[in-house]
């Protein structure tokens, strides 16, 4: 199956599992593709489908499609953009932190 990009992702699999999983997620600390892959197949497979069915095994067909690495990049820079910028604010004076709008 070719991959296509998809807003600004690697490929569709990509953005929906950070938009649907991962995003949500405070990350404290960086993290890892292969932590964050964990964390995926936890919540698909062990919450939601039962690991032997047809549904089972075509959820592990998209996540096989799934670009961790470029997610773990993504959080990784956010994580280290906050930790940068504490304590000074953004173009619209919020601090940085604290900041949705840049």
């Amino acid at each position: 199956m070719k991959n296509y990009e998809y807003n600004g992702w690697t490929n569709y699999a990509t953005w929906r599992i950070n938009l649907e999983i991962l995003d949500d997620i405070d990350y404290e600390q960086e993290v890892t593709a292969d932590y964050l892959e964990e964390i995926t197949e936890d919540i698909v497979f062990n919450n939601t489908v039962d690991k032997g069915c047809l549904a089972a095994d075509y959820a592990r067909a998209f996540l096989h499609d799934v670009n961790y690495h470029e997610i773990a990049s993504h959080i990784n820079d956010e994580l280290n953009r906050c930790t940068q910028n504490m304590g000074e604010t953004c173009r619209n004076g919020k601090l940085w932190a604290d900041c949705t709008c840049c």
